[in-house]
């Protein structure tokens, strides 16, 4: 999974905030049905979790957290188990084309969550 900032000049920024505080967000996955969740604007990584395995179901699990940044999942439709994550990135864009990179030319864009503004 990519874990790292170092690809782009859209690099990890600390310096984003929501309102007066950092928020979390969380992507959950499960990799044998393909079913994902989300979640945005918590107030700690564990609840942002907890609230993206409840909205993704049973078998998922928390593959990426963003604070102050962009993540995104990327996974190949017809196998499910192949798929990458990627965050700290300024923007939306930044982090799908680095999950799609990482993943390779037949996965696509499963969902992506920026700070407090999930999209899919």
């Amino acid at each position: 999974e990519i874990r790292n900032c170092d690809w782009s000049s859209d690099v990890c920024s600390s310096d984003l905030r929501v309102g007066n505080a950092h928020a979390d967000a969380s992507i959950a996955y499960n990799p044998e049905t393909g079913a994902w969740g989300f979640s945005h604007s918590y107030s700690s990584t564990s609840a942002a979790d907890e609230r993206a395995r409840k909205e993704c179901g049973k078998g998922c699990y928390a593959v990426e957290w963003a604070r102050a940044s962009c993540a995104a999942l990327a996974a190949n439709p017809d196998r499910p188990s192949h798929f990458r994550t990627s965050t700290g990135y300024r923007t939306q864009w930044a982090a799908q084309q680095a999950a799609v990179n990482h993943c390779g030319p037949s996965c696509r864009v499963l969902v992506w969550v920026c700070d407090d503004k999930p999209h899919e």
